[in-house]
């Protein structure tokens, strides 16, 4: 699915209309605000142009009423309004559109697959193939395949090997945009994301969505997990200004920032880019712009910088850098870092068919462990972006292949940007809440702990029968935890499990020492 940056994706539409139309004045406005990417303002324009042209019916050609339809489904979809989208896209079909441009029925299917009607997704893909002459002939392939298998991510067969919980950050999120969480600090107590909210700089409203440019904010939290505060990162004009900035990522030092800046100047096709700014006892200084490529139309962002700093990964539309050729959509690139000349490689090398595809891959990052993740509709998948998660390999900073995250990670809408410090983090996705539209909301993830209990049997040495009553029975653990019991007339403490109706006595990742005395007996020297 091609998706525009509403959502610092900078996923211009591969618009399917080109020529300029000679009707009347209200369908030449409507289509030249959708070619001009502004669709909250185009979908206004193309609602108020097929109403008319429905009342006319016989005086506007069945072709040009098709052409009008699929530029309002065209930007339904590009703001990720399904419902909308698959119904103007349905009219086309029925206006015969499909005759004109196949794209109906591929795009129908990308709807109906993230509106969670894999049946009705799979007949439309077909469709496409049958009339298409082999066009997106990869792309139809994987999404055919991804219709079929659904199930497996939604409900595998069997366990999956971590499950994870997920809950949307209400206290966080606004009926605005609000995306591309990074955690912002060593103690994972505060992140950093990207929101389009009304308290962002600058009087101006993105064309395309009719909100405000995004500006980055930090949410932090308290130890017990509690929401603390929510506030712009950047008081100053240093990082959030008039134009859009968001996607971020630090050096393992939290000492230098990279994130994404799109500009919005007027009449000027200029793409994202990735900038640097220092950080110094809070303050940010120094702001620099990274020179990543050599068309300013083209554009680089979601930086992921690596633990030891030396290689800096991005998304970028460019379609060729050294010799290395674009896979299709957005890829996945990579600089390195002269440690001598302590400077960036000046050419991006591309990641390679391990990661890239005909579709996008967006948003890498790294976790805790080394991990590498990146969204992708281009790879199997349940629905529009999925989060995908890559091992450490041998080799520094290499990774081997690509797995889907699943459910409930993943769902059939966008899933992407995903922060993460092993059993807990933080991620984007546009699954629908209750009734409201699909919109990107921060979501937090989190793996449930191995819940463990203790009892202890205490006997004579060499002879487990002889057990031992009123025994002392001391706790130790290495997170300065301790506690102590007895044994009954059986030889057996309580099992020790939860206490004050909330903490456990055992907890993972703790080391525990657990010791028996009583009067008249010797320890043995091997308890533990």
């Amino acid at each position: 699915m091609n998706k525009n940056l509403t959502i610092l994706l900078f996923l211009l539409i591969g618009l399917s209309i080109s020529a300029q139309t000679s009707g009347p004045k209200y369908i030449r406005e409507a289509q030249a605000s959708f070619e001009a990417g502004r669709f909250a303002e185009a979908i206004d324009l193309l609602e108020a142009a097929n109403a008319k042209i429905d009342a006319q019916s016989g005086k506007i050609s069945i072709v040009e009423q098709g052409k009008m339809r699929f530029m309002l489904a065209e930007s339904y979809r590009s703001l990720s309004h399904y419902e909308d989208a698959i119904e103007n896209y349905n009219t086309c079909i029925n206006l015969k559109y499909y005759e004109v441009n196949a794209d109906v029925y591929f795009y129908l299917g990308e709807m109906l697959r993230m509106n969670n009607e894999f049946g009705k997704a799979a007949k439309s893909y077909s469709e496409f193939k049958k009339i298409s002459n082999g066009a997106r002939a990869e792309e139809v392939d994987v999404a055919l395949k991804s219709c079929s298998d659904y199930k497996f991510y939604l409900d595998p067969d069997d366990e999956p090997e971590i499950k994870y919980e997920v809950k949307c950050e209400t206290k966080i999120n606004r009926k605005e945009f609000d995306m591309s969480p990074s955690f912002a600090d060593k103690k994972g107590l505060k992140i950093y994301f990207s929101s389009s909210r009304e308290e962002s700089k600058g009087s101006g409203r993105d064309p395309i969505t009719k909100e405000k440019y995004m500006d980055l904010y930090e949410a932090t939290f308290q130890k017990d997990g509690n929401l603390e505060n929510v506030r712009s990162i950047d008081a100053d004009g240093i990082v959030n200004t008039s134009k859009s900035e968001g996607s971020v990522c630090f050096d393992k030092k939290f000492k230098k920032m990279y994130f994404t800046r799109c500009p919005n100047e007027e009449k000027m096709m200029l793409g994202c880019d990735i900038w640097t700014v220092d950080l110094v006892d809070g303050a940010f200084l120094n702001p620099k712009l990274l020179n990543l490529k050599s068309d300013p139309a083209v554009s680089v962002g979601h930086p992921c910088l690596t633990p030891d700093g030396l290689k800096l990964i991005f998304a970028s539309d460019m379609k060729s850098s050294g010799g290395d050729d674009s896979f299709g959509g957005r890829d996945l690139w990579y600089i390195t870092y002269d440690k001598k000349a302590k400077l960036w490689d000046s050419i991006p090398k591309n990641m390679g068919a391990q990661y890239n595809t005909k579709g996008n891959e967006l948003f890498p990052s790294i976790g805790k462990g080394g991990e590498f993740f990146f969204a992708s509709d281009g790879h199997k998948g349940i629905g529009g972006l999925d989060i995908f998660i890559c091992m450490s390999g041998e080799e520094k900073n290499t990774w081997g292949a690509a797995k889907n995250m699943g459910y409930p990670i993943n769902s059939p809408s966008n899933d992407y940007a995903i922060t993460s410090r092993g059993k807990k983090g933080y991620f984007t996705s546009e699954r629908r809440l209750n009734n409201d539209l699909y919109a990107p909301d921060l979501w937090s993830y989190s793996v449930p702990p191995n819940l463990y209990d203790v009892q202890v049997i205490v006997h004579e040495f060499g002879n487990k029968n002889k057990r031992i009553s009123e025994a002392k029975v001391s706790f130790n653990g290495d997170d300065e935890s301790d506690w102590n019991g007895e044994t009954n007339e059986g030889g057996t403490t309580i099992k020790y499990d939860v206490k004050n109706g909330k903490q456990r006595y055992i907890n993972e990742d703790v080391t525990y020492s657990i010791n028996a005395m009583k009067d008249g007996f010797l320890q043995n020297p091997n308890a533990t």
